[in-house]
């Protein structure tokens, strides 16, 4: 019984409330105000439950209690789902993080990209479209340390989840029509872009920002 009990917490504790606190305790801010995730806090839990898994294994399917034998095999199957299905959730929350986070990151470039684009034949029409312009450039500058700060943690995911055997590399982020690795070698250099096409747009439409104020 004292085999078993050690793992009571794994049915005693409700895993959706232990999730969320794990989930707000992983949150980083970063010295330039940036939300990252510290997946090395869900790399913790799940060795446990692959500790757990292994623990769990190793007891024996049949023990003697004086003249009764008792047959531990459901109850070792049931902790071990029970630690399984934990890991589970743990891999795919992480799976899920890295990819949106790239998404969205790869969502804004071209967003931001393509609102510096459309305005190339407009600008010079009304205020309006001025105003849209260093809109967007305001945007991007908003980022520009953030972004890169994102970069690294979910590197960090990739590697974790592959040492636990989940290679994510090859899943597809839909923002960018590329699979994650080739979104992860690529996000800087999209950025940097981005970067460059943007100061350049500030370049370009600063006589008309001039001439806008001696209007008003």
């Amino acid at each position: 019984r004292k085999s078993f009990e050690k793992f009571s917490y794994l049915w005693e504790l409700d895993i959706a409330s232990e999730f969320d606190k794990l989930c707000e305790e992983s949150i980083v801010i970063t010295e330039h105000g940036t939300k990252v995730v510290d997946y090395d806090k869900f790399d913790e839990e799940i060795r446990k439950c692959d500790e757990i898994q292994a623990e769990v294994a190793k007891i024996q399917c049949a023990i003697d209690i004086g003249w009764l034998r008792v047959n531990t095999t459901p109850v070792k199957r049931e902790l071990s789902l029970l630690a399984s299905n934990r890991r589970e959730l743990f891999i795919s929350h992480m799976r899920c993080s890295v990819t949106k986070t790239i998404s969205d990151l790869y969502d804004f470039i071209e967003t931001k990209a393509q609102g510096l684009n459309k305005i190339d034949d407009e600008i010079q029409q009304s205020q309006d479209n001025l105003m849209e312009v260093m809109s967007v450039i305001r945007d991007v500058r908003l980022k520009i340390d953030s972004v890169p700060e994102l970069i690294a943690p979910q590197k960090r995911c990739v590697q974790i989840l592959r040492r636990h055997g989940v290679d994510i590399l090859d899943d597809i982020v839909l923002a960018a029509g590329q699979n994650l690795q080739d979104c992860l070698e690529g996000a800087p250099m999209a950025w940097e872009a981005l970067e460059k096409k943007t100061f350049k747009k500030k370049e370009d439409i600063l006589p008309m920002q001039m001439m806008s104020a001696n209007v008003l």
